[in-house]
């Protein structure tokens, strides 16, 4: 189903999506729109919750034969956790789980923990930022008013936004996508030239975006400035809890 999926076009499976509807008791339900992800998901977009809610009980075997309907998780990001607190690499979930709920004396039951950026910049960095997810959206935005424990501190915590994270490609070093959908020639991060960063031999900084004397995911970058500024300014018009 995985190779299905990834060959057809987005208009036939919102097709075949629909006809599953239409041959069910939701025939008033009509589907907005169709959009894979690389991960082999497919988003479909409804009318309103209600429609959402009723396609979510489809029996998505009349439709597509494999797939089935991922939960809806709610997530808040906590900055500045030690990594020896949470440690996804060397800890299972469920121990990341048991430690983070029996903190907050069972008022959040996690549904799993994962680093803010999966690859990072400074691998030697001993704090980070974690995203939490929860399936019950009370508990997420009371975290995101209250904030919660971890280990023996108390950490402020904001809604996950994942479109207005900043995203900055590691092939081509720009802004706005990221490198698994780069079609762009490689660009070395230190120095600018043609290259893959890690096959960088330069002892010059460049900056791929700017042409400055630093690289190209320096925080100092006027690039990267304007990137942030743009998603601080997304931020300020969406809501900053989840919709329960």
């Amino acid at each position: 189903m995985k190779k299905q999926v990834e060959i057809m076009q987005e208009a036939e499976i919102a097709k075949g999506i629909q006809e599953a509807i239409e041959g069910s008791n939701i025939k008033h339900v009509k589907i907005r729109s169709v959009r894979k992800t690389p991960n082999h998901m497919v988003i479909v977009q409804c009318s309103d919750e209600n429609d959402a809610e009723l396609v979510r009980k489809l029996d998505w075997e009349l439709a597509f034969q494999g797939l089935s309907v991922v939960k809806r998780l709610y997530g808040f990001v906590v900055h500045g956790v030690p990594k020896s607190y949470i440690d996804t690499e060397c800890q299972t979930q469920e121990e990341i789980k048991e430690r983070l709920e029996y903190a907050n004396c069972e008022s959040i039951t996690v549904n799993r923990v994962s680093p803010l950026r999966r690859r990072t910049r400074n691998p030697n960095a001993t704090t980070q930022s974690i995203i939490i997810f929860t399936e019950n959206p009370r508990e997420a935005n009371d975290c995101i008013t209250y904030g919660i424990n971890i280990e023996h501190r108390h950490y402020e915590a904001e809604k996950y936004i994942p479109h207005c994270q900043i995203k900055q490609c590691f092939n081509c070093q720009g802004y706005g996508h990221k490198a698994d959908v780069c079609k762009k020639k490689p660009k070395c991060g230190k120095c600018a030239q043609e290259h893959e960063t890690k096959q960088c031999k330069s002892e010059t900084v460049q900056c791929a975006n700017c042409n400055g004397a630093h690289t190209a995911w320096h925080h100092e970058c006027p690039r990267h400035h304007k990137e942030t500024e743009r998603m601080e300014a997304l931020k300020d018009i969406m809501s900053s809890y989840h919709v329960c």
